[in-house]
């Protein structure tokens, strides 16, 4: 794999290569290099000229660097819309994705408040524990859950984390039914957390939207916040 991508990255110093420049240059045998340039162009990542017999990059890699080009563009455009939603809402916002079986954090905008929670970008969060855990987690087929319940240990953050299987499965049912996840204390003591999952195809794989602060400020407006966290949701789920 080393050399493979080794290969490729030889195509940022020059446009085209042939396969002996490509041998000399990574000090690999021809009969090595041959075989990494015949998966790339079986793949259409390499393209190897009929006339000169020289390799350049394919059609592939444009589609590639496309899809990069579209999920910078959605992140680019989540950051606006969680800026303005943690304005509206007084709390910290956060764009949380699934990578196996934890969350990861995305993006973090904090809230304006001197108190506020504050989770920084490349966190791995449980999917168990916590609202933007488990509206991730409620989207995983029932294949998938069981992988995840055999994988994964429940193990309590809090005296409010769910430990028992069955206790999780039916919260994450009620979830899918509602729509929205809403959780205190699970993960964090104190801190209170709204979470709604994205229907977007801007950015890959499965994709949800919180917010997240203290217990105290949430008391009293769920239906609020829920209304700004939903209508945020509404508008990244419309980015192409």
């Amino acid at each position: 794999m080393d050399k493979s991508l080794e290969l490729l990255f030889c195509f940022e110093e020059q446009p085209d290569w042939s396969q002996t420049e490509l041998s000399q240059r990574l000090g690999l045998h021809k009969t090595i290099v041959h075989r990494i340039l015949r998966t790339f162009c079986r793949h259409g990542v390499l393209v190897r000229s009929p006339v000169n017999k020289r390799y350049h990059l394919g059609l592939r890699v444009w589609e590639l660097g496309n899809l990069v080009n579209q999920h910078q563009e959605f992140l680019e455009h989540a950051r606006q819309v969680m800026a303005r939603l943690a304005e509206d809402s007084g709390e910290s916002v956060f764009l949380n994705s699934v990578v196996g079986f934890e969350g990861l954090v995305v993006l973090v905008q904090e809230g304006p408040q001197a108190v506020k929670v504050t989770y920084s970008a490349g966190r791995r969060v449980p999917l168990y524990a916590g609202a933007s855990g488990k509206v991730l987690l409620s989207t995983f087929s029932a294949e998938q859950l069981q992988d995840f319940f055999t994988s994964v240990q429940l193990k309590p953050f809090t005296p409010a984390t769910i430990t028992d299987a069955e206790t999780l499965r039916q919260d994450l049912e009620r979830i899918r039914t509602q729509g929205y996840a809403y959780s205190i204390g699970e993960l964090d003591e104190g801190v209170a957390a709204l979470a709604v999952k994205l229907d977007t195809a801007a950015y890959p794989g499965t994709v949800g939207l919180s917010i997240g602060g203290p217990a105290f400020r949430f008391a009293g407006r769920v239906s609020e916040l829920l209304r700004l966290l939903q209508a945020a949701a509404h508008a990244l789920d419309h980015v192409k």
